[in-house]
């Protein structure tokens, strides 16, 4: 029992190849054949159009659940939020002045994506230039 655990333990499922997948279910579909053919049993029997129809049935299941499970950003606010997530695991800005980043932002009202266009389109060094012209002091 041990040995079988460590077999399985080795396997890497995220880099096997669809072939192998395909390959590997014609391999039992083949040998449950043959298991009901020994018996006398009926033996599987399946036309091209039930294939068709199974296949498209799977593939069809398989990018509804890597589409949800992927979750696609379409609109700008999680595409920016994205390359937030990807600078934060980068290590380019730490949680904390991101948050601080945030707390002077959510000040403002920033609810269109046309405000998010203005932030990204402001180099940094203008930012503190335009608040000090605007001011009355």
């Amino acid at each position: 029992m041990n040995k079988l655990k460590n077999f399985l333990s080795q396997i890497n499922v995220k880099d096997i190849k669809p072939s192998t997948y395909v390959s590997a279910v014609v391999l039992i579909f083949t040998m449950v054949n043959y298991v009901l053919n020994i018996m006398g049993k009926p033996v599987i029997n399946i036309n091209e159009n039930e294939i068709a129809a199974w296949v498209t049935a799977i593939v069809g299941v398989a990018g509804i659940i890597y589409s949800w499970y992927k979750n696609q950003s379409i609109t700008k606010p999680a595409q920016v939020a994205d390359d937030v997530m990807q600078i934060l695991k980068d290590g380019k800005i730490t949680l904390a002045e991101l948050e601080d980043f945030v707390a002077k932002y959510s000040e403002t009202d920033l609810d269109t994506e046309a405000d998010f266009d203005d932030i990204e389109k402001v180099p940094e060094d203008d930012v503190d230039d335009e608040i000090d012209e605007g001011s009355d002091e």
